[in-house]
């Protein structure tokens, strides 16, 4: 677990009295207490290995032998080895602290995690800094150069605890109302401009050299017509082109979320947990409208009607100029027994919410990387192949490019205020050369 610095196992597989090698270091029960549940025992120090291959990884090790188990489901496992840095450990020396000084990494430690989920074996695998490098590059097929480097953080000053990271996270939301996305409504406001420019153009025909006095009755009517009928498609384009720039700026500033945050990468965190004041914004933003009538906070974890994963949008996740995309539909788990509005098949979202100073990016993010430690205060993060969906870039593209229609459309309608403050006079007309026209 890089979320903890301690190391400790249930009593239940563990009794100090059978082992020659136990040493008890207080009587005094000691409690280590997570973000979700407890434990509680004594505390001592044994021979504690971890059964690698080739050779396993043995060194003397403070833990605890926890009596008391809160909150925590011992059916998957006997006990937790954190692998978080010394900030947060009770113990005078963590794992990795007695690992470096046994001399394993040859003063150069690292470590790495590949979860696979049930497509794969996952596996842990430490060693020297080059040899982790390596083979997480060799197993993403992402080049060691072009992986994600990142420093570690020292959020709780001088001494470093959670393998904290910088990253810049945003959710780019493209529907309205289930509406028209920005690429549709910016479509039809450039078909719209277009029209507008041909009618444009058409004005310069009011232009000629007429002279009412000379035309006749009927001509005379025509040609004031003609006028009215100009004012009025001028303003209903002008109206369609400022409802268009509209809708775009609501979608901006409504179901978009993109801030620089600080995030803690934990293995035995099985969400990506979000701080309250972000994650109102992050889940407007990848479930806009549905998000009221398809998903529940239960507690503290988010949970959804299956059947939205395909509608949602993704998560962006980006380290070092290095992009990570999170989809629903990759996110999603079927929660057993969970119904919701009745009827429908409630979906772990693979988000919560709780009250912490930082991002924590748990399995949902690792499954998707290679996160290589290095005990000296970095980490290299390697993607596996993302497929990006063309509909998505496509969004994505005409998001970054959402300033122009409205932007489009003041300048339209600076150019019809001016030209309406200089009305025609045929007078004027008459004398001027056509050309200046």
């Amino acid at each position: 677990d890089t979320g903890s610095s301690d190391l400790w196992v249930s009593s239940e597989k563990f009794s100090p009295s059978v082992s020659d090698t136990w040493q008890l270091l207080t009587t005094k029960p000691v409690e280590l207490i997570y973000g979700q549940g407890l434990v509680q025992g004594i505390l001592g120090s044994d021979e504690s290995c971890v059964l690698a291959e080739p050779e396993p990884l043995c060194v003397r090790q403070e833990l605890l032998v926890a009596t008391t188990v809160k909150d925590l489901s011992l059916g998957t496992f006997d006990g937790l080895l954190g692998l978080g840095l010394p900030g947060i450990s009770h113990a005078r020396q963590d794992f990795l602290q007695s690992l470096m000084k046994a001399g394993y990494g040859n003063g150069h430690l690292c470590f790495s995690f590949s979860l696979r989920g049930e497509e794969a074996e996952s596996f842990a695998l430490f060693g020297t800094c080059s040899e982790v490098l390596r083979q997480a590059s060799e197993e993403t097929g992402f080049p060691q150069q072009a992986a994600a480097h990142l420093w570690v953080q020292h959020f709780f000053g001088m001494q470093p605890g959670w393998w904290l990271v910088s990253a810049a996270i945003s959710s780019n939301g493209t529907r309205v109302w289930q509406g028209p996305d920005i690429l549709s409504i910016s479509l039809c406001e450039i078909s719209a401009m277009m029209l507008f420019f041909v009618l444009y153009q058409q004005r310069r025909l009011f232009d000629l050299p007429w002279r009412p006095r000379s035309m006749g009755r009927c001509r005379r009517c025509l040609w004031q017509t003609c006028h009215i009928l100009w004012d009025f498609l001028q303003g209903i384009f002008l109206i369609f082109l400022l409802t268009c720039a509209f809708l775009i700026l609501v979608t901006v500033a409504v179901h978009t979320f993109q801030s620089e945050v600080t995030a803690a990468l934990d293995t035995g965190t099985s969400f990506i947990v979000i701080p309250p004041d972000d994650f109102q914004q992050v889940a407007a933003a990848m479930f806009g409208a549905r998000l009221k009538d398809s998903c529940v906070v239960d507690k503290t974890e988010l949970l959804c009607a299956c059947g939205i994963a395909e509608e949602a949008n993704p998560l962006d996740i980006r380290m070092d100029g290095v992009l990570f995309r999170l989809h629903p539909r990759e996110t999603f788990e079927i929660k057993a027994q969970v119904v919701l509005n009745g009827d429908q098949q409630a979906c772990r979202s693979g988000f919560a919410t709780q009250a912490v100073p930082f991002w924590i990016l748990g399995d949902p993010f690792l499954r998707q990387a290679v996160v290589a430690h290095d005990l000296r205060g970095n980490v290299t993060v390697f993607p596996r192949q993302v497929k990006l969906d063309d509909d998505i870039v496509l969004a994505a593209t005409f998001s970054k490019l959402s300033w122009i229609p409205p932007f489009s459309s003041v300048l339209l309608l600076s150019a019809i205020c001016c030209r309406r403050s200089r009305p025609f006079r045929t007078g004027e007309a008459a004398e001027r050369p056509l050309l200046s026209a």
